[in-house]
């Protein structure tokens, strides 16, 4: 071989060499881009494979907990508010008794405590002391719905 063989030669196998490292480096940049969007898509299933569990946990706490059944011994009853006249023999604890219901208080102190609150009586002093032909809101309750 002669000397512009040999340097024909030489820059044959540089470039090959450098053709196989470019070749290389792109076949390890192929792979690790593959690799990572593998990595991706398993981070995408698993944040999926969460909002489903999270929609389905919250579909059961909403609809399987509540319950529309009801008691055949339940009944309803609906509240209601009436303006009452007072008269000079019926004063504020005879419309207590009158008027509160046992299946919503527990004794007509709780029913006066609640007239005081509806006319904005601070003090129950104020709710007795009440004149006849002074007016007070009360509150009752019924199973008509009206």
């Amino acid at each position: 071989m002669n000397r512009r063989e040999m340097d024909a030669y030489r820059a044959g196998r540089e470039s090959e060499r450098a053709g196989s490292r470019r070749n290389g480096r792109r076949a390890v940049h192929a792979a690790g881009r593959r690799a990572k969007a593998r990595r991706a898509g398993g981070h995408y299933t698993i944040l999926a494979a969460i909002c489903i569990a999270a929609v389905l946990i919250t579909c059961f706490l909403v609809f399987g907990m509540t319950s529309n059944a009801q008691s055949e011994d339940m009944s309803i009853s609906y509240k209601y508010y009436k303006s009452v006249v007072i008269t000079q023999d019926e004063g504020v604890m005879e419309l207590a008794e009158k008027y509160a219901d046992p299946e919503h208080y527990a004794d007509t102190k709780e029913y006066i405590a609640e007239i005081c609150r509806i006319n904005h009586y601070l003090l129950l002093d104020e709710a007795v002391q009440k004149r006849p032909g002074d007016r007070l809101i009360i509150p009752y309750y019924s199973e008509e719905y009206r």
